[in-house]
């Protein structure tokens, strides 16, 4: 048992001395014990079945900063429905982020041998995180009178990748003492980054000038292109680039110790990698300098009609000037750390513990405490509760369906706001699978 533990408490600094990081938030995935979707997040969870066959499945995360929802910026007309930050702006913070996360899980195999269980798969993944001042919503929305006087900073700032990935797990018990390795192979599909994104406004008082100051650097791969701001080119074919020019690759690890006959402790570290992207297919846009022109209000961008619009455009293609140059360019994959307990309370009562990291962050923890049902080998029910970084109100749920061989699953970690659509955080994992 000491030997064991030993080798759990090894395993475990291994895992967070190489995180790194922020990513998506799952907590209730990981105590979906014996499905496809909990092994993807803790390595050593044991196969049920000889073969298991994992079938299409979902995960999506959608989170504005400072619990702003959906129904916060949405209004309803007949017939349409509006997005504006308007009605928020007061709401907003100095700095904001909206993050979106979507994995498409599309088909994998795992099979169990004596002390062995394998598995492969293959995902499709998402990952955006657009940043934004609050004096940016206010320029747009309420124009630049406002700021008469004054400099104003409004860059955004963008990092969006998106790519396939190629999986062979393979796990092995020690005893009491289980050790999981994960091997991703990563294929590119597009990302882009702003290293830089620093742009200003001012107002001059008397003439009413404006005077834009930039220092903006874009990096993109396959999914940008900027000829001016009268031909912006954007695409997200997340369908092709199964194989292509930019790759690289990931590594997953975990381990797990069964304390007792009741209580078990597991941790995990997924997503350490990166993805290099071709200079063939990579851009660089850079906008460096300074452009003053004749004072206008900037609601006349967005009021007046289009023959004016196109005037305003060719000015702001001479303040921001983007010129394209080739480069390669790295994108480092978002880590994730997990540590997690379960104990078993009565024959079909469980109750786990988990502790989620954003990398090395460990000012941005996250709790979970999961409450499980068994109904023997036909299902499961569960909840959680999980504290998130400024946010208490997480009331999650999860399910296991079995009929016969199909394995049906699902687990979100804030059902309220998947019900009222008022929370400002979305989540939520559905799957499908075959156990023989």
């Amino acid at each position: 048992m000491n030997q064991g533990y030993r080798w759990f408490t090894a395993c475990l600094f291994v895992i967070v001395f190489f995180i790194s990081g922020k990513t998506q938030t799952e907590l209730g995935t990981y105590f979906l014990d014996g499905t496809w979707g909990a092994r993807e997040l803790n390595l050593t969870d044991s196969l049920r079945g000889k073969i298991e066959i994992y079938l299409p499945g979902i995960y999506l995360e959608s989170h504005h900063s400072n619990q702003i929802s959906l129904s916060d910026i949405t209004t309803e007309n007949p017939g349409s429905t509006f997005i504006s930050l308007s009605s928020v702006i007061d709401q907003l913070e100095d700095s904001n982020t909206f993050e979106n996360n979507f994995k498409f899980n599309t088909i994998g195999v795992g099979i169990k041998l004596k002390n062995f269980d394998l598995d492969f798969r293959h995902n499709t993944r998402l990952n955006s995180t657009i940043g934004y001042p609050k004096e940016l919503a206010k320029l747009l929305f309420e124009g630049n009178s406002q700021f008469i006087g004054e400099t104003v900073e409004f860059g955004p700032s963008v990092d969006y990748f998106a790519y396939h990935e190629y999986g062979f797990g393979l796990s092995r018990t020690f005893g009491n003492f289980a050790l999981g390795a994960r091997i991703k192979y990563l294929s590119g599909i597009g990302f882009v980054r702003t290293d830089q994104n620093q742009a200003s406004l001012f107002t001059d008082d008397d003439v009413f000038q404006l005077t834009f100051n930039t220092d903006y650097v874009i990096q993109t791969s396959n999914t940008i292109d900027i000829n001016g701001f009268s031909d912006f080119t954007f695409q997200a074919d997340l369908v092709n680039q199964f194989l292509s020019n930019n790759n690289g690759w990931a590594f997953d690890l975990g381990a797990s110790y069964q304390v007792s006959n009741k209580l078990s402790i597991s941790a995990s570290i997924l997503d350490a990698g990166a993805i290099t992207w071709n200079r063939d297919d990579s851009r660089t846009f850079t906008s460096n300098g300074n452009f003053t022109y004749e004072g206008f209000d900037i609601n006349a961008i967005l009021l007046e009609e289009d023959t004016e619009f196109e005037i305003k455009l060719d000015t702001l293609e001479e303040v921001f000037g983007f010129v394209e140059s080739s480069s390669e360019n790295e994108t480092e994959l978002t880590s994730k750390l997990y540590i997690a307990g379960q104990y078993q309370i009565l024959e079909k009562v469980s109750l786990g513990a988990l502790l989620y990291s954003n990398g090395l962050d460990f000012e941005d923890l996250s709790y979970g405490v999961n409450l499980q049902y068994s109904f023997g080998k036909l299902a499961m029910l569960g909840l959680n509760y999980g504290y998130r970084k400024d946010s208490f109100s997480n009331l999650g749920f999860q399910f296991i369906s079995r009929l016969g061989p199909i394995v049906i699953f699902g687990s979100t970690d804030n059902i309220i706001s998947l019900i009222l659509n008022n929370n400002y955080r979305l989540n939520g994992r559905i799957g499908l699978g075959l156990s023989f």
